[in-house]
């Protein structure tokens, strides 16, 4: 009866390390899901900043040729004409801005996805080595 009660034993430590490295997995998995919606949720909100910002100065931009309007100069001549081109360079190069921030931040979430998912497969496998290992160190230890 002795080695049957080792035997158990063993089979059950080796199913807890076994259940364990699942967890684990699944708990990676569910941390990766988490951070491929922040990756998602980056992009969007890197979007929606890039078109608000682009509503803002093509008003201000709307502003600003009115005014000249109003002026002796004609609108889209001399320096009128250079203001401009110089506004919507930085308007462009600003809106890029915003766009490569978001895309960093997305990345950063993607690369923190794949790592938890690695992390997950990675505890998995130790599970069943250890549950495995275990189960036969028992055994050999309940027969030998």
């Amino acid at each position: 009866m002795g080695v049957a009660t080792a035997i158990a034993a063993v089979t059950v430590s080796a199913i807890g390390m076994v259940s364990q490295g699942i967890a684990a997995r699944n708990q990676a998995r569910f941390e990766s899901e988490v951070a491929m919606q922040q990756a998602n949720r980056e992009r969007l909100i890197a979007k929606q900043e890039e078109e608000d910002f682009r509503r803002r100065a093509s008003r201000m931009a709307a502003a600003s040729r009115a005014v000249q309007g109003g002026g002796a100069r004609e609108v889209g001549e001399g320096t009128s004409l250079l203001l401009e081109q110089d506004f919507i360079a930085r308007e462009e190069e600003q809106a890029g801005r915003i766009r490569a921030g978001g895309a960093t931040r997305a990345l950063r979430n993607e690369q923190s996805a794949a790592l938890s998912r690695s992390q997950g497969s990675s505890s998995m496998m130790s599970g069943l080595i250890r549950g495995g290992a275990g189960l036969l160190s028992g055994v050999n230890s309940a027969l030998g």
